[in-house]
Order: C-alpha cells, then sequence, then structure tokens
C-alpha cells in the first residue's frame, strides 16, 4: 500500500484494537456477526512513498530515494510490514528487500502507530 507521509491513516484500519480489520475486533464482520479474516491476503507493506511512485509511473525521475531507481530505498526510512494473522506465510525476502520491518517495531517510528481516529477534511475534488 503506498501512502502519504500520515502512514498511521493506512495503518489504523488495519492495526487499531478495537477495530483493525487484523485484529479480533475488526469492523468488518460477517452475517452471523464473526470477524471477517482475509485469508487470501497474507500482508500489506505499507511504504510512505506516494511521490515517488507517481513521479515514476509519469516517466520521471525522483532524486530523494537516493538509489538508482524509485524503489531502491537504501539509506530510506523503512516501511511497515503487516501480517495478516490468518493469511500465509510470507518469506523474509518479500519484506527485507522493501526495507519493511514488523508492525510494531520501535524503528518505524510515530508514523506507523495505529490511531483511534482518522480524520480526513478538505480536499478531494
Amino acid at each position: 500500500m503506498v501512502w502519504d507521509e500520515h502512514a498511521y491513516e493506512a495503518v489504523s484500519p488495519l492495526m487499531n484494537g478495537q477495530s483493525g480489520l487484523f485484529t479480533p475486533n475488526s469492523f468488518a464482520r460477517d452475517a452471523s456477526g464473526n470477524s471477517l479474516r482475509f485469508e487470501s491476503v497474507n500482508c500489506v507493506v505499507v511504504t510512505r512513498r506516494l511521490h515517488e511512485f507517481m513521479q515514476a509511473a509519469a516517466g520521471q525521475t525522483y532524486p530523494l530515494t537516493g538509489g538508482e531507481h524509485y524503489l531502491d530505498f537504501d539509506g530510506a526510512a523503512p516501511n511497515a510490514f503487516i501480517a495478516n494473522p490468518h493469511g500465509g506465510d510470507v518469506p523474509s525476502s518479500v519484506y527485507e528487500c522493501l526495507l519493511a520491518l514488523p508492525f510494531g517495531d520501535p524503528m518505524l517510528g510515530s508514523e506507523y502507530v495505529a490511531s483511534d481516529i482518522v480524520w480526513w477534511t478538505g480536499g478531494g475534488g
């Protein structure tokens, strides 16, 4: 999932303890009231590099990554690896090549902390 600098907006709907999709208290329920498990989703990797992906899709270069191409994150802030407890195993090579640390790792910083509320105002078109 490619997001902007406000990564908590992407993390919170997945991992908030009161309603996150990957928690037992998920807001997504079946007709019997059971939490949906999303078993076909093994994990989500959240990156705060929306601008770089947009530039790359437009065929432009973007120097902020410091690497040779837009997915070369060497030396950049880490991405978050969020495992679905009901999904399959993910080889470590997948999240290692994307510089993704497990959700909850203190090295992720405050951008990847699940919030109790995400408030979007304005914007849109």
